[in-house]
């Protein structure tokens, strides 16, 4: 509680307790602890029950509708929200929809998955909706508030990790890669880890010499659990979105701060070392290793980018729906992932290529209107740049653009760029 103990619960910001957007930034911010707490399984196992916890990611989802639920009872109209889109952007949504159900009702096979695969994108366009009516709504919006609900949640939610591999009853045989709560594999679970990392991130860079101290160990916490998980792709993404942000609104920060969270980041890499690893695919030297030259230095994902290019073509103008990757690839060619490890073929292969290329442009116009966003608090914008940049970098070799957790904090990231302006700034 120290953390907060200057900022949240203070006099200045108790006016904020009882206001909707602050419910729904606690249940955002507590989501990723909640889930490692329904998918805790100490000893490896994993019921039809469990499994459908972690490859469903149901707490997620429910945690995004009832911040649609809390933006309904505040006053908001998905109706009239829609009428107010670009006319392009309505087309484009209608069209898009259209295909997807197409691709969706073209077999019966894996149909339940399919159709709850495809809800839950539905689901994160409306949850960004909800979340930016819940800002708009606000009496009160401080940036820092913001960013340390986030981080205390970020933390929380390692320590309940860290937690669980201490309590681990038979550490020798236990599955560590697939059986960490609130996900299927340790990689997902870095992505979560490293889409939270920008809270702290943005905190550090817009400090105060009397903030720095508590900012750089929330940071160091965060970035040396990424590094212990020898995840590549969460720090590369990472590492470009911050840089995309701080180039794009540079005069948030300045270059004193940028040098101290470079060193602070630096430290907390390194400080992985330290740390023990419960298999060899974890940690700092895995990661090395992994990114040294070899004879497939994409770890199997080149092959799998081919298979699901075939794949593609097999079906080029309607898919095979969401969520059905994996049983189909495993009938094809014995794969077990859920998803190509890169979202532009994951969009194509799900709902063809037109399809797919429409969600993939609405996806940039996302990107665009972001970008566009100059008036915005510059906090905000950095927020928002970083968030999107880093989500889409990481998701070109991995999963954060599948997987709804990665998913919902980055949008929660995204979403008061939509509202803040210069001529508001935060207190």
């Amino acid at each position: 509680m120290s953390f907060l103990s200057k900022s949240i619960f203070s006099k200045d910001y108790r006016s904020v307790l009882h206001q909707p957007w602050f419910a729904a930034l606690l249940l955002v911010a507590l989501a990723p602890a909640l889930h490692a707490v329904a998918t805790w399984d100490l000893d490896g196992g994993l019921s039809s029950a469990a499994y459908a916890l972690r490859h469903y990611s149901y707490v997620i989802v429910v945690v995004e509708i009832c911040v649609m639920w809390l933006a309904l009872r505040n006053n908001m109209s998905f109706t009239h929200v829609f009428a107010d889109l670009p006319k392009s952007v309505k087309v484009l949504l209608a069209l898009w929809l259209v295909l997807s159900l197409t691709a969706l009702f073209s077999t019966t096979a894996g149909l339940s998955n399919a159709v709850f695969t495809l809800a839950r994108y539905l689901i994160h366009g409306l949850f960004l909706i909800s979340m930016v009516h819940l800002l708009k709504t606000a009496d009160f919006l401080d940036g820092r508030v913001w960013l340390e609900i986030l981080s205390v949640g970020a933390i929380i939610y390692l320590m309940l990790l860290v937690f669980f591999c201490i309590l681990v009853p038979n550490p020798n045989d236990f599955p560590w890669v697939f059986r960490l709560p609130s996900a299927t594999n340790i990689r997902q679970i870095a992505n979560n880890a490293g889409m939270l990392a920008i809270a702290p991130i943005a905190l550090l860079l817009a400090v105060n010499r009397r903030y720095f101290f508590r900012y750089a160990m929330a940071l160091m916490t965060v970035l040396s659990f990424v590094s212990w998980s020898g995840s590549r792709a969460t720090l590369l993404g990472l590492i470009i979105g911050i840089m995309c942000g701080i180039v794009t609104v540079w005069k948030f920060t300045s270059i004193r701060n940028v040098i101290l969270c470079g060193v602070a980041s630096i430290s907390a890499i390194t400080m992985s070392l330290a740390l023990p690893v419960p298999d060899p695919s974890f940690g700092l030297v895995r990661l090395v290793k992994a990114s040294e030259v070899q004879e497939d230095p994409t770890s199997g994902r080149s092959e799998l980018w081919i298979q699901t290019s075939q794949q593609i073509f097999q079906s080029p103008w309607i898919g095979y729906g969401s969520g059905r990757f994996r049983e189909n690839m495993g009938s094809q060619y014995g794969t077990v992932l859920n998803h190509p490890h890169n979202f532009i073929l994951q969009y194509l292969y799900d709902w063809g290529l037109v399809g797919g290329s429409i969600a993939l442009l609405l996806l940039a116009i996302l990107g665009v209107k972001i970008w566009q966003k100059r008036e915005a608090d510059p906090m905000y914008r950095f927020l928002a740049v970083s968030a999107y940049v880093t989500i889409c970098s990481t998701a070109m070799i991995d999963s954060p653009l599948f997987h709804p957790l990665p998913i919902m904090i980055a949008l929660t990231l995204i979403a008061p760029v939509f509202v803040q302006s210069e001529h508001q700034p935060h207190r």
